[in-house]
């Protein structure tokens, strides 16, 4: 019997001591810091982990979101290339179940060929949707690997049926929004719990990147901006709601009052390119949201 508890307590003193050895979380963890333990998830299932995986990514997870990780969320992890041909990896967290009404709320984690973080980004995939498959598209109109979200819409949900992100100098973007049929969608700005995908965080490049050839991902970022629904400033003011944002307005506004964007999109308009065409259409009229 003496035998039994001693062995329990030698037992019990380990797992204090190794729960003692992981440091508290005092923060998400800087860019740069290096995850190389995350390569053995890649590409493969995560449904049915072993405690010891599981134990793994809770303790990974709290690395990286700097607090402590009770419940594994749904996650994968793509290979992905960029616009120079480099290898990167995007870690995405998902909601394991779906409220309604409600976003579908993601977190996305780009990791570069050594495992070190890039950017972080928190973004909605769509209101009263669901993601039902997370696909990467080796050939893309961009020349390179996308991201496919393949989206199924609850009751009152949009009718999205594809969603494409693609990754442009470390961060992720959205490129594309599609309808079931395929057809090239605006994306929505007025309403914030509406807007797909991570918002332009450079305003001021925007510009830059449609009149001059910077890389076809960034745009079609500054495109799909561009030809999504805003509000504008007067309808703004009348509004008591969660809203977009004054900068976002204005920078829709500036960028429709600038002569050279709007001849760089009237031209894109013919681009052989068919996502450009799509999105450079849609962008040749400032669309109102109301």
């Amino acid at each position: 019997m003496n035998d039994v508890v001693a062995s329990t307590q030698r037992e019990e003193a380990v797992v204090a001591e190794e729960d003692a050895a992981q440091p508290e979380p005092t923060g998400p963890a800087p860019l740069g810091t290096a995850f190389p333990e995350l390569a053995q998830f890649v590409e493969t299932g995560m449904s049915d982990l072993s405690e010891e995986h599981e134990a793994t990514l809770r303790l990974l997870l709290g690395r990286l979101n700097g607090e402590e990780t009770l419940f594994l969320p749904k996650m994968r992890i793509c290979r992905v290339a960029d616009s120079f041909g480099g290898t990167f990896f995007v870690l995405l967290e998902e909601p394991r179940y779906v409220v309604i009404p409600g976003s579908y709320n993601v977190d996305a984690h780009v990791f570069g060929t050594n495992w070190e973080l890039l950017s972080q980004v928190g973004f909605s995939a769509g209101w009263r949707m669901d993601i039902s498959d997370v696909e990467v598209l080796d050939e893309s109109p961009l020349g390179r690997s996308v991201m496919c979200f393949k989206t199924a819409p609850f009751i009152n949900g949009r009718g999205v049926g594809r969603e494409y992100y693609a990754l442009c100098s470390g961060r992720l973007v959205l490129v594309r929004l599609e309808d079931a049929k395929g057809v090239a969608i605006e994306n929505v700005y007025g309403a914030p719990n509406h807007t797909i995908g991570p918002v332009p965080v450079e305003l001021d490049e925007l510009a830059d990147a449609i009149t001059k050839d910077v890389d076809v991902g960034l745009l079609l970022e500054a495109l799909v901006f561009m030809g999504g629904q805003h509000l504008t400033l007067d309808g703004l003011a009348g509004r008591d709601v969660l809203s977009e944002t004054k900068d976002l307005i204005a920078c829709v506004d500036e960028l429709f009052a600038d002569s050279a964007v709007r001849d760089r999109v009237a031209a894109l308009a013919e681009s052989d390119n068919v996502w450009v065409r799509d999105a450079a259409r849609l962008a040749q009229s400032r669309r109102v949201y109301d």
